[in-house]
């Protein structure tokens, strides 16, 4: 699948502006962030945490606004893909 690329993901927590990263290593397009099953809260929330280290635990509630991503190419940096607003102050 040479389709298949790795990606570093910012997941903001857009409450407290908390930033966190997750490491994708099969980024294939923007779909499954944007309208697939990691573009909703509850499936953002378990990366986020997770990337806390173990025995974080949190809210898993579904939604569309608690988290942002912003998704950029572990090659050359350039941005892949984002979503909420106001990642240059990050």
């Amino acid at each position: 699948m040479s389709d298949l690329q790795t990606a570093i993901v910012e997941i903001r927590e857009n409450a407290t502006g908390i930033v966190r990263l997750h490491w994708d290593e099969y980024w294939a397009g923007p779909f499954m962030w944007g309208d697939g099953n990691y573009g909703c809260d509850c499936n953002r929330a378990l990366f986020f945490l997770a990337s806390a280290g173990p025995g974080a635990d949190g809210d898993f509630a579904c939604g569309e606004e608690r988290f942002s991503v912003r998704i950029s190419s572990a090659d050359d940096g350039r941005t892949l893909y984002q979503d909420g607003e106001n990642w240059s102050n990050v």
